[in-house]
């Protein structure tokens, strides 16, 4: 795969020379990524806002919200997340990110 994506203290990376080259995409810190199908790209921000790149990370959509300050985002299948939250809340969605339902809560 060319294409790499990464989230810093700084904002978001993209490559696509396999991590030769890097250049700034976004200013937003600390995001999480994940990257189910080589294709469709999910970023959840700080704040929990989704954003979504059918692109590999050029363009980004927003999508929803997760409900709070996200801790740790998964993937499973193209359009299923799962984040934990900082509350400790575990949640889903099944629509990219459009709805979530809490599986967990403290």
């Amino acid at each position: 795969m060319r294409r790499w994506v990464a989230t810093t203290a700084t904002g978001s990376y993209l490559s696509g020379d396999e991590g030769k080259t890097w250049r700034q995409v976004d200013p937003v810190p600390n995001s999480f990524l994940a990257w189910p199908d080589g294709r469709d790209l999910y970023r959840i921000d700080p704040g929990g806002g989704v954003r979504h790149s059918a692109d590999g990370g050029k363009t980004r959509e927003e999508r929803g919200s997760t409900g709070g300050e996200p801790q740790a985002l998964g993937a499973n299948g193209r359009e299923q997340l799962f984040t934990i939250l900082l509350d400790g809340t575990i949640n889903k969605t099944d629509d990219g990110g459009r709805s979530w339902t809490d599986l967990v809560t403290p």
